[in-house]
């Protein structure tokens, strides 16, 4: 995974060297929701898994991007999980609303995750990672970030079973 991680940043080298790269962190809870649930806040049932992460990206032409997460869960499990995403971007730049983005790739744990196994009966270790974020504009060059952070078996692509869903906030910057 980390391999895969390494080769979607060097090809985000081929980007405009105009284009910089940035580096988030963000921190959230787990929920016991599907993805679509969390949508709507007074229905989201936060659970005591918590998460933190560190993200680098680097944009590739004018729409897209590539980023690579290493992500920390604490709490009622302790795992590790590292992301690999090809993200589009859509700059948006009205009001404090900076931008929209969906970013789509292969997840992998070093460990079953325990709240997957106590939600869905088991889980694996690799999934499919898939996240939806809103950016808003914040103090100087940094943007507030809050995303759906989505592990799932992509309707059995990777397993039996399904996976799990965070809510996240966060900071980027680019450098």
């Amino acid at each position: 995974m980390l391999r895969t991680i390494c080769v979607l940043l060097m090809l985000a080298g081929a980007a405009q060297a105009n284009d910089r790269p940035s580096v988030a962190i963000f921190g959230g809870v787990l929920t016991d929701n599907d993805w679509q649930e969390v949508l709507w806040p007074p229905n989201v049932d936060f659970q005591e898994p918590g998460l933190v992460g560190f993200a680098l990206s680097r944009p590739i032409g004018s729409v897209f991007e590539v980023e690579g997460q290493i992500v920390r869960h604490f709490g009622e499990q302790e795992v590790w999980e590292a992301n690999a995403l090809v993200t589009a971007r859509l700059d948006v730049g009205r009001g404090p609303l900076d931008s929209l983005a969906f970013g789509l790739g292969p997840s992998i744990t070093d460990v079953e995750p325990e709240f997957e196994i106590e939600r869905d009966g088991g889980a694996q270790r690799f999934n499919i990672y898939w996240m939806a974020e809103a950016a808003f504009d914040g103090p100087g060059e940094t943007e507030i970030i809050t995303r759906i952070h989505h592990r799932s078996n992509a309707f059995g692509l990777t397993g039996e079973f399904n996976g799990s869903n965070a809510l996240v906030v966060g900071l980027r910057r680019q450098f």
